[in-house]
């Protein structure tokens, strides 16, 4: 019997459910040290490159296989976790990301002869974390699995994994240069080691898996990836998040560029990072406090066409200091595409979440982060060559990528207007 038809938003006020405090927590703790973790060695692996390979294709190149890893993995690991259960899968990630981290500890370690030899174990590394980091999408599978029928209450839920992605890159930054300048080049690597194993652990000894999850009978391959991208509401979802994804990722490179040219604002190492300190701590503020609120008030739809219509307002002020270098308007440039990714990210999870089946959330996770990845392999590549050929063309470009995935947001959900709508099952206490 079909399911009737009615409006994108809740009708009713849904149940509220009880989340479990401690699994919350447990999972924030777990990717917040992932993300301290990613946040002190990023700034310094360009570094680390340099020391074996001054090149940079070399940098690059390690910066490339990771995402392209992560893309081939995260899809797989998503679908793992609808047959073992989300807890094994987010242990193994956080223990394959500490692998990795031991094995960059230690070629920074090493006196190598022959210096190259030195960079392609680094390479290793960035492969061993890029096939393990599962742990994002296991964490959104598992807060899935014990938050449907209550919208609020996961994207509050989904949102401290957004805030932890802001406040690591507030902090791991700085404790990676620190511990570089003052310890040893490779306290970093160990550093990161340490947040990471140390997050499984606690995910061991602490987490439980949750009551909703439900074993799948999908086979592990990438037929269970092409159900998810066949699908005519997980489909053009996860289209339309990667299209908003590359707009987003291709300010990333150019916006340190943009700020350290002498062309603009001239801005030291340390006013860069003033910079995006304030970036993460509008993300925190965002997801980890008011995006429940938000999506309470306005509902999901409406926030993830809100949020790329506030990142093109930010993307307009950045193309305005290319020719007008105020740091007003840099403020609202960095203020402006901060909120509106938050609030397109939750709100796109979110709606995953409500539209994919049961059965396949951890797969439908797990595409929505290769999806991510894919854009951060292909939007630096292309902000990095438009901004060599002018200040202003990255920015532009993303506009008009920005623009494409709106676009395609207000005809996807007058689209959806005409499908069933999914149910929404009783909440369940995690």
């Amino acid at each position: 019997m079909q399911r009737p038809t009615v409006d994108l938003e809740y009708e009713q006020q849904p149940a509220r459910v009880k989340l479990d405090k401690r699994a919350m927590a447990t999972l924030f703790a777990v990717t917040l040290s992932g993300h301290i973790g990613f946040g002190i060695i990023i700034p310094q692996l360009p570094l680390f490159a340099e020391r074996y390979w001054d090149s940079g294709f070399g940098v690059g190149l390690l910066f490339s296989v990771y995402s392209i890893c992560q893309l081939i993995a995260s899809p797989l690991l998503g679908a793992l976790s609808d047959k073992i259960g989300r807890r094994p899968v987010l242990i193994v990630s956080q223990l394959g990301s500490c692998a990795g981290y031991v094995l960059l500890g230690w070629a920074l370690l090493t006196e190598w002869s022959v210096p190259i030899y030195g960079y392609w174990v680094i390479f290793l590394s960035r492969i061993i974390d890029g096939f393990t980091a599962g742990n994002v999408g296991a964490a959104q599978a598992y807060i899935a699995d014990v938050s449907r029928g209550d919208p609020g209450a996961r994207s509050r839920a989904l949102g401290l994994i957004g805030a932890s992605f802001g406040i690591g890159f507030v902090i791991g930054p700085a404790l990676g240069g620190l511990l570089s300048q003052w310890v040893a080049v490779s306290a970093p690597a160990f550093a990161a080691a340490g947040f990471t194993f140390g997050s499984a652990i606690l995910a061991a000894a602490v987490l439980r898996e949750p009551a909703k999850h439900v074993d799948s009978d999908n086979s592990l391959s990438f037929k269970s990836v092409t159900r998810v991208l066949s699908d005519r509401s997980t489909g053009p979802l996860i289209g339309a998040w990667f299209t908003a994804m590359l707009a987003f990722v291709m300010v990333e490179p150019v916006a340190s560029l943009l700020l350290a040219d002498e062309r603009a604002f001239g801005f030291s190492e340390a006013q860069v990072g003033y910079f995006f300190g304030l970036v993460g701590l509008v993300i925190v503020l965002i997801q980890g406090g008011l995006i429940g609120r938000l999506v309470d008030a306005f509902g999901e739809w409406n926030l993830i066409i809100a949020g790329p219509a506030i990142v093109i307002l930010g993307l307009l002020a950045y193309t305005g200091t290319t020719a007008l270098p105020v740091l007003w308007l840099l403020g609202v440039a960095g203020v402006c595409g901060a909120t509106g990714r938050s609030i397109h990210t939750v709100a796109s999870a979110g709606l995953l979440s409500r539209y994919a089946d049961d059965a396949r959330q951890g797969t439908a996770y797990g595409v929505y982060n290769g999806a991510a990845s894919l854009a951060r392999v292909i939007g630096p590549l292309i902000a990095g060559a438009a901004f060599d050929l002018a200040m202003f063309a990255p920015f532009v470009i993303a506009i008009a990528v920005m623009v494409v995935a709106l676009a395609w947001l207000l005809i996807l959900r007058t689209r959806m207007r005409s499908l069933p709508e999914p149910a929404t099952p009783e909440p369940v206490a995690a």
